[in-house]
């Protein structure tokens, strides 16, 4: 008797949980179907890019810009060359491809941006999409004067003559500025002895004048520390901003609003400009370097790796930085890109194309970059490794005087002289 009472109240109790469980499921179903039906509208009202082309473009901008062609030469040229090539390529394919996939892959199954998509996959993580956004505006500020730089060059070029080209007093202060250009013409006029020109001023003074290898400075550096960035002998002496500088600041945030103004609609269309014509400058710039006399010194130096620095920490270091910094993964622009793209978009072969061609393009512009200053040593009589200072200002002292070396017509001048805008 009381086995059978003990198998009806098991009975009992299975027919309960069999409905309990029956109706969560249920419940779990009605769930899940008004979750997917709220998605498909939520993928009907969302904006979506235009073309896939479009998006493509985007991220591909937003992967190679001026931390491929403004960072990564000076860095190669401060670390030894050829050694953070190889630990950036390294950390480039371990590190930086499977970023890329995890940032396109939240952006694109959410359709958030980075502001609120950490917050729903995890509140506890959702101050990160704050710091995100923080970060992101602190990149901008120093970003922007990068561009005001460019845009400063651009009216300076044209004018009849670029005044980077040659030293001049009204452009520059320093005693030690060499000109190419000036030494061609000394050459000329017979006043060249040892690659050192005998100038009238000094030989008035003391019958001869000389500039020593080792202390010449570029006629473009020359102009972009005397002139354009004004600087001081030390921190302690911070001077006035400058208002030419002032202007142009404020006018590349102007463009950037311009190109924002209506979200991706807007921004889909300029990216075919400023993502296409950049690189082909680009290209121009490596193929006449290449055809400069002593290049090849210069390419050395970037390519032929010193072996014992893949041992220091440093190197990879900054090479695991520079990634981060060409690929802006930790950014949010590619899970804001991402977010506007297609449910169902294959985004494994944009993760691995986008890193893969902004690693080339970093390589292309030390093409460029190393080229123009194995030519430069070799007209300034110095070793590659101290034709110009190392630091930011780098490719602002190479990429002007490669530009002045460019064989277009006279007439076509000030037209090939825009090129230098785009760096």
């Amino acid at each position: 008797m009381a086995q059978k009472l003990l198998d009806l109240f098991k009975q009992r109790l299975n027919k309960r949980a069999f409905f309990k469980r029956s109706q969560t499921e249920a419940d779990l179903n009605s769930s899940l179907v008004e979750a997917g039906q709220r998605d498909r509208r939520t993928e009907e009202q969302r904006e979506t890019w235009t073309s896939r082309w479009e998006y493509y473009l985007s991220c591909l901008g937003y992967a190679i810009g001026l931390g491929n062609v403004w960072r990564f030469p000076y860095l190669a040229y401060s670390l030894g060359g050829g050694a953070f090539v190889i630990a950036y390529f390294a950390v480039l394919i371990l590190v930086g491809i499977p970023l890329v996939l995890l940032e396109l892959a939240i952006g694109q199954y959410t359709g958030l941006g980075p502001a609120v998509v950490f917050q729903k996959l995890c509140p506890l993580f959702g101050g990160l999409g704050v710091a995100i956004v923080v970060n992101q505006f602190l990149i901008c500020t120093y970003y922007s004067m990068v561009v005001a730089w460019t845009l400063f060059y651009l009216f300076a070029s044209f004018r009849g003559d670029v005044p980077w080209s040659h030293c001049g007093p009204a452009l520059s202060s320093s005693s030690l500025c060499f000109s190419d250009q000036d030494f061609q013409a000394c050459n000329r006029l017979g006043g060249v002895y040892n690659q050192l020109c005998f100038t009238g001023e000094f030989a008035q003074q003391t019958g001869i004048s000389v500039i020593p290898p080792s202390l010449r400075v570029s006629s473009a550096e020359d102009y972009l520390n005397q002139y354009v960035l004004k600087l001081s002998p030390s921190i302690s002496e911070p001077g006035s901003p400058d208002w030419r500088l002032t202007l142009c600041l404020a006018l590349s945030w102007l463009i950037c609003f311009l190109c924002l103004i209506k979200g991706i609609k807007s921004s889909g269309k300029v990216v075919w400009f400023t993502t296409i014509f950049p690189l082909i400058c680009l290209l121009i710039f490596a193929f006449r370097g290449a055809t400069l006399e002593n290049a090849l010194m210069g390419v050395r130096y970037f390519i032929v790796p010193d072996w014992n620095q893949l041992a220091s920490l440093t190197v990879w270091v900054q090479a695991a930085a520079q990634v981060f910094f060409n690929l802006s993964v930790g950014g949010g622009g590619l899970i804001t890109y991402a977010s506007y793209s297609k449910f169902s978009h294959n985004f494994y072969f944009d993760a691995v194309t986008l890193s893969l061609l902004s690693g080339l393009s970093s390589l292309l512009a030390g093409f460029a970059v190393f080229s123009t200053i194995g030519f430069m040593a070799g007209h300034l009589g110095l070793p590659v490794s101290r034709v110009v200072r190392e630091g930011p200002g780098l490719v602002f002292a190479i990429f002007p005087d490669a530009i002045t070396r460019m064989p277009v017509p006279v007439s076509d001048r000030d037209q090939a002289r825009v090129l230098d805008f785009v760096w």
